[in-house]
């Protein structure tokens, strides 16, 4: 969907060029090098993790889309909302692609699992706590994806980095 997004601006890039107020291509050229963390981003290791910012219901069908395509197909959801409507959706469109489903709060702006149309097969007091937990619990052949919050994805990340995971940008994971 970055690429989707891409095409977006290109476009509009095309439209300035036609109205005089762009003159220079290489002003779009940058963008073979932007890397967005926490959009799509990938953590090998053992369980791989999938971090993604996305957060509304747009981006949680293009997470879901992304999620049914991918292969490996992630294992796992781990998911965290700011609003129980955005939780509902978020369960009801990638819900039925993982085996797990669990939810986490403890972040900035995060609700409980109180009120979800659907009750995880988990729950955690922080993303920190359920990244603990799946690196004990999950195989090597396990991949989490964790979604839902822009503060969530910013948490994992955070807690991935802190246990030596560092981010691989190639192929279907990188933000651009």
């Amino acid at each position: 969907f970055q690429l989707q997004n891409l095409s977006t601006a290109a476009a509009l890039f095309d439209c300035l060029v036609e109205m005089g107020i762009a003159t220079d291509p290489k002003n779009l050229a940058g963008v073979a090098r932007v890397r967005w963390p926490g959009r799509l981003e990938y953590f090998p290791g053992a369980p791989s993790w999938i971090v993604d910012a996305g957060h509304n219901a747009i981006a949680f069908q293009a997470i879901a889309a992304f999620a049914s395509a991918a292969s490996p197909r992630p294992t796992t959801l781990l998911f965290g909302v700011s609003e129980i409507e955005k939780g509902n959706e978020l369960l009801r469109l990638l819900g039925p692609l993982f085996r797990r489903v669990w939810f986490a709060d403890g972040f900035y702006r995060s609700i409980d699992a109180a009120g979800l149309a659907r009750v995880p097969a988990a729950s955690f007091s922080s993303p920190e706590s359920a990244i603990d937990f799946a690196m004990t619990m999950l195989g090597s052949d396990e991949m989490v994806l964790a979604c839902g919050s822009v503060f969530l994805a910013g948490a994992c990340r955070r807690r991935l980095l802190e246990l030596g995971y560092l981010p691989r940008h190639s192929g279907a994971h990188d933000a651009a």
